[in-house]
């Protein structure tokens, strides 16, 4: 493997970054609770088996 160049790496300030951690989060946390709940739904129920007509 050879290394050709070096460029500078671009770190974006928090403020300009805030919004878009903000909507991660929030999708994340979103997500984490709609497992949570259908995992409580599952927990719960019971699964019967219908017979044919």
């Amino acid at each position: 493997m050879k290394l050709d160049e070096k460029r500078p790496t671009k770190v974006p300030e928090f403020d300009q970054a805030k919004d878009t951690i903000c909507q991660q989060l929030q999708a994340l946390a979103l997500e984490k609770a709609a497992a949570q709940f259908a995992g409580d739904l599952l927990e719960g129920s019971t699964i019967q088996q219908s017979r044919g007509p």
